[in-house]
This record gives structure tokens, sequence and C-alpha cells, in this order.
């Protein structure tokens, strides 16, 4: 391909879709890449004003680069590779620059002709570097379902002979002769989320499996269905349909094995073999059908398939089943959290830029108790689903985690923390209270009752809310708990770099870290200008308390409120709602010890509008975010080699505390909010306090005077915004010995 059409670098493009997927293990070789951070690729798709292209990026450059659709882009270096295989060639970008301007609508764009020089292979809907067939999300590990897939057959049940069914029993226990071709027709009890096997090391088209856990009246078995078809089939099947499968392998099961799925029941039989169907390699030999079942009822009647279990958990029973028990559960969503990113587990080797799973909190009530159900939910297949959860609508969830680590209890007094977490084979129905037709048997009858009326009593005002900050459980409650459960969260300071740098959007972690106290500003928004009423320690010198090492290290810390009005503590009450505060805070910060020739280095977004993010929305009505809150900036603490290894530099972390408290606390006392010990359990999806009266700002600031400058153990919720800005919640924080002056 001629590279005269990007031989200048101002030149701009606009981008029109950005493609992920995973190369094999001659991709990089071919495109003579250097081994990165992560190992997927991407293909975009850009137009100038007469055509459209396709080149390949590195994931590690995409992650620099906040690249989106409809952003324009500069190519600034590219390369040529000549796929002799293939006889074409590929366009590796090898850097770019994106021009900050409003993304503009590819519409227009689509329609342009493809460019005369690419290969027939760039312009279809498969990867340019791999042998893979899909593609994948861009921000999780689900896998696209390509267009034009063949349609999943369907067959009523009238249409077929009985008389060629065998049962499951007679299948995996006789040897039946070779001229038989048997068909089974079972009922899936349980059907887990897609299994993505893909390896660097291997070569497969469609690395892809659908385990599914099915019966009939003999009998239960797994079955495996492989490759391509197993994308097509797990939009279209579901626990209770009627599978008729034909010219099967069988062989011993390794699903059952993993404990894949939870276990039948105790009465049922569950053969140790399963039916695998490879419908790509084996697409001459293999029938996989759908049974349209309810078109004829009695003729289903007489094949006799189990029902399908029901273990639904009321609330009032959630703290009394065991841990680690697989339940149902129905109720009415009271709160729903923010979307976030679970990074997926890797056992070594290069990360993937999309590993991780999408989920959020949600809170269900039912009628058995006035206490939600904390559930935790994973997106999975249902995407679409997952997305448009709202306050107010029922649901059902299928296949439910019970969690409330009773290993990590140390004592009979500890309270425990109950709640539910989606599974492998967890899915979610969205139905009316009044119409429970759409559940599956015998769901259908036993949800009834379980859903109170809409409207609440006193004091429930608070629910129907949505979007927000939520943590659940609590973090422990002492050091010991914290070293015996968290140690592997611990993050030294010259640590925090690579460990924020590489968090991507969407991206939460809870930390533990090793801390010095530097300031505290009281934050609220809900006045007509932003208040801060501060606190740093130059303010403990007044108060007769030798500081002279920390006032070195804060001298000024203007500079992480970009600019709003902040009034120091050490100021006359009566200034804090007067314009002039910030430039007469400035000039006493100025005026203080000169700063150490050190570079400092900060993190943790103050930004007002991140803050506000945190405050859920109640659904009912339009509501501002309310954002009161106290930030409270830290710096890491050093250790033996800490200068040496970090440049001598000095790093400061910033974290919010939003007011998130019980109805009767105290607020007087600031190593009590630091410790958690007013904040509501459920945090701000249910609390009684969200703003600080100027008595209790008073109070709060006067008590954190003698903590400047003293470590604590910190406990923090980190939570990566759009623009990659980390959002930190501080959790707890614990004091620790005075470090010498």
């Amino acid at each position: 391909m001629s590279s005269t059409w990007m031989c200048t670098k101002t030149k701009q493009f606009v981008v029109l879709e950005i493609l992920r997927y995973y190369p094999d293990p001659q991709t990089y070789v071919l495109l003579q890449l250097d081994s990165g951070q992560y190992w997927d690729l991407y293909d975009v798709v850009v137009a100038s004003d007469r055509h459209k292209y396709k080149f390949v990026l590195t994931a590690d450059e995409k992650v620099r680069k906040p690249i989106l659709s409809g952003c324009h882009l500069v190519i600034k270096k590219h390369r040529e590779v000549f796929d002799e295989l293939r006889k074409e060639t590929i366009v590796v970008l090898e850097e770019v620059e994106v021009v900050p301007a409003s993304p503009v609508s590819t519409h227009d764009y689509q329609n342009l002709p493809w460019h005369s020089r690419l290969c027939r292979r760039h312009t279809q809907n498969v990867p340019i570097a791999s042998c893979r067939l899909y593609f994948v999300d861009l921000w999780t590990y689900n896998i696209q379902t390509p267009q034009g897939f063949p349609l999943v057959r369907h067959k009523d049940l009238c249409d077929l002979d009985l008389a060629e069914v065998f049962s499951l029993r007679e299948v995996l226990t006789r040897d039946l002769p070779q001229t038989v071709r048997p068909t089974v027709l079972v009922k899936v009890m349980r059907k887990s989320r897609l299994i993505h096997y893909v390896s660097p090391d291997k070569r497969d088209e469609w690395p892809v499996q659908l385990p599914l856990l099915v019966a009939d009246r003999s009998g239960w078995c797994s079955v495996v269905i492989w490759g391509r078809t197993a994308v097509q089939l797990h939009l279209s099947l579901h626990e209770g349909c009627v599978l008729s499968l034909r010219r099967f392998r069988i062989k011993d099961s390794f699903q059952q094995g993993m404990d894949r799925f939870p276990k039948p029941p105790r009465d049922a039989k569950l053969f140790p073999l399963e039916l695998s169907l490879d419908l790509d390699r084996w697409s001459s030999i293999t029938d996989v059908t759908i049974i349209d079942r309810e078109l004829d009822t009695d003729h289903s009647s007489d094949l006799r398939l189990p029902l399908l279990e029901s273990r639904l958990l009321r609330r009032v029973d959630l703290m009394s089943v065991p841990d680690n028990s697989v339940v149902d559960v129905a109720g009415r969503i009271m709160f729903v959290g923010r979307i976030e990113r679970d990074p997926k587990k890797v056992s070594g080797g290069n990360k993937d830029s999309g590993g991780f799973f999408y989920r959020r909190w949600l809170l269900l009530e039912d009628s058995s108790s006035p206490l939600p159900m904390p559930t935790l939910v994973y997106a999975g297949e249902q995407i679409d689903l997952f997305m448009s959860l709202r306050p107010g609508q029922c649901i059902l969830c299928r296949h439910m985690l019970t969690c409330q680590k009773l290993s990590s209890l140390t004592g009979s007094r500890q309270k425990r923390h109950g709640w539910l977490s989606t599974t492998t084979n967890s899915w979610i129905y969205r139905f009316e209270p009044s119409d429970l037709s759409n559940l599956p048997k015998p769901f259908n009858t036993e949800a009834r009752g379980l859903f109170p009326p809409v409207t609440h009593k006193a004091g429930g005002k608070r629910w129907q809310q949505d979007g927000g900050f939520f943590l659940y459980p609590p973090f422990p409650q002492s050091v010991r708990d914290v070293l015996r459960t968290m140690s592997s969260k611990l993050v030294p300071s010259i640590l925090w770099g690579k460990t924020f740098g590489e968090m991507t959007w969407g991206e939460c972690r809870q930390m533990a870290l090793m801390v010095k106290l530097v300031s505290v500003d009281f934050v609220c928004t809900h006045a007509a200008r932003p208040l801060h009423m501060g606190l740093r320690s130059q303010d403990k010198t007044a108060a007769g308390h030798d500081v002279s090492q920390h006032t070195a290290l804060s001298a000024s810390s203007t500079g992480s409120h970009s600019g709003q009005n902040v009034t120091s503590a050490g100021s006359s009450s009566s200034s804090c709602s007067s314009s002039s505060s910030s430039s007469s805070h400035q000039a006493t910060a100025s005026a203080g010890p000169s700063r150490p020739e050190k570079q400092e280095e900060e993190f943790g977004t103050l930004d007002l509008q991140c803050i506000s993010q945190l405050w859920p929305v109640a659904s009912s009505r339009t509501q501002s975010r309310m954002c009161n809150a106290v930030n409270v900036r830290w710096q890491g603490v050093p250790g033996n080699n800490f200068s040496i290894i970090n440049n001598n530099n000095v790093v400061h972390l910033n974290t919010v505390k939003p007011c998130a408290f019980v109805a009767d606390a105290s607020l007087d006392t600031f190593s009590d909010l630091l410790l958690g010990n007013y904040d509501s359990e459920l945090g701000l999806a249910d609390c009684a306090v969200r703003r600080l009266s100027r008595g209790q700002v008073d109070a709060l600031r006067s008590s954190a005077t003698h903590l400047l400058g003293r470590d604590f153990l910190l406990l923090v919720d980190v939570f990566t915004t759009e623009d990659r800005r980390q959002l930190v919640v501080l959790g707890k924080a614990f004091p620790q010995r005075s470090s010498p002056s």
C-alpha cells in the first residue's frame, strides 16, 4: 500500500469504529511488535474526506490515548508490514495524537468507499492481524456476536417422533450399535456463561464453549457446545428450554469435575458423562434443535421432564443460610449503584486491556423484612438488561451466591454482613408484579406476595435512588483484621504511580496504604459557591506543637483545589463566605516556610464534578447532587530506601470522605470520623446525615489539629473516571504510633 496519503503529519482522520480482538501466536512476529503491557490489539476504522481506512493499533497506545468513536486523529508515526501468506499489506499505527475537539457524528462517513489499496480482508468484519473470527467488547471480556449468524433451528414438539427418542440412561449406559444415531430430548436445567478460553499460544478461530446441565426423566448429565455456534446459541437458550440433540459424542465430564454448576437435587441421578457437540468441526453430523413445547402442552406432558428447582430466599432468612449457598431471590430494586469494572484474574503473562467484568450494586427489598438485600450483580451476557436496571423495577435473580465471609470473623461479637453475588450460572428476569407469566415455573407462583407496596412509610424517602458510590461489606474494624484479610492489598507509596497509572476507565480497587496526615478541608457545595473550611499542618504550630518537619511538606495545598474559594482554618470563621478568601489563603500559604527542592506527585482528584458523582439521585424527582464531604490530604510514608528508589520525590494522596452518617452521630471527634464510627452501614444509599453544621465542622476541625503529621493505616476505594483520574474514597484510617520529630 502506498503511504503517500499519510505523507503529512497534519492530516486529520475521523475515527469511525474501534474493534478489539486477540492475536494469534504469529501476529507479533508478523507485525514486528515488541511485547508491551497488554497483549490484545485493536483495528481502528478511520475516514478522511474521501475514503475509509482500517489500521492496526496496539493496546498500549490505545490505553494511553483517549481514542473514541467520533474523535479526530492525527497519525504521527506508522509502519507498513507485508503479510506474505495472505499477500496483503498491514498498516500499524505506532504513534497517534488525539485532536482536542468535540466528537462528531460518524453517520455521514459510513457510506464512504474503502480506499482502493485496501485488501478484501480489511473491508470485512474480521480482525486484520489474527486468525480469530470475532471481536470482543472494548471494555469487558464479552464476545461481540457477529452479524449474519444463521438462525437457531426451532421445531414444534408435535413434529417430533417420540418413538425415535432415547433417554439419557439408554444413551449413556448402553453400547448402542454404530448404525444407531440416537436422539435425546432434554430440558436445560443449568446454563453457564460463555467460557472464553483464548490463549496467546493457540490459533483457535472460535475458542469458546457453552456448558449446560440438562435432564430428562431418567437423569441428569452435562452438555458442552463448542465454537461459533456456542456464541449463537447462548442468546437463545435459557433454563427451561427443551432441546433435541442428535449425533453427538460421549465422553467423561470435565465440567462436573470443575464444579461448574450447582448440584442437582439429591434424588436426581447425575451421570458422570457429557454430550459434546462441536458444531464447527462436526457440522455434517451434529444436530441441535430448540423444541417449542408450549405449543402442545398435552403432548409435552408425556415427556415427564423435571421441573426447575426453586431455592427462593427471603430477606429475613439471608443470615440463616450457610455461607456460599446457591439461592434464588426476587425483589424490588430500591438502589442502583454506579457501573464499575472488576479486573479479570490473570495467572501470568501480559494483561488484557479489556479483561474486566461489568458490575454494580443493587439493594433489593421484599415484604419479609424492612432491611434491604445488598446484591452485587455482574453483567455477563445480559449487558443490555444490566445497563437498564433502575430503581422501582422488580427482578428475579437465579443462582445467586450467599456471602458472609464467616472465615474472616474472629469472635462471636463481631457483626456479620450478608450479601448476594452473581455466579457463572446466574440469570436475571425483569417483570411486573401484576404479571408473572414470563417467569419460569415454579417462580410464577412462588414470587407472588414478595413485593411490598411502592409507597413507603416515614423515613423511607431516601430510597428509590440511582447511581452513586456504594461499598459493601464495610472495611474491617481493626488493624489486626486489616492485616489478616487485606495484606495483599497493601500498596507502598513508591508504587502509587505505577498502580494508579495502570488503572483504566471504570476500574475499581480497594487498597491499604501507609500515610501521614497533611491537611483537612470540609467541602460544602450546597451553598451558592463551593465553601472550603481547611486545616493544614502549619495550623498545628499555632496550637503550640512543633511540627516544622510536617509544615515543610505542605506549606501550600491550594493547587489541589483548582482555584476554588478556600478559607484557611486559621482565619476568622466569619470570613468563610467572603469572595476574597481565596486570595487571602494563598497569601497566607505562600508566607509559610519555603518548600524543599523536591518534586511532588499528586494522586487522587478533588474535582467537585467528580466528587458530586458519589451521591445517588432520587429517581422520583429531579434532585441536585449534594456534595458535603471531607477532603483529606495525605503524604506517603517513606521506607528505608525511599529517597533513592523514588528519586527524593514526595507523593501526596487526596481522598474524599463523603458525609454519610447515622442519625445519632455526635460528629465532634475527627479520629472517630476517620475510623468510620459515624458511618452508615449502607453509606450514601441510606444515610441519615448528609450535611455538617458549622458547629460540627468547628468541633471536627479542632479535634483534628493534634492528628496532623501522624501516621495512619488507610483503607480506600479507588475508582477511575472517564478521563482516567482517580477518585479516592476514604473508608477508614487507623492511627499508628507517632513518628519521631
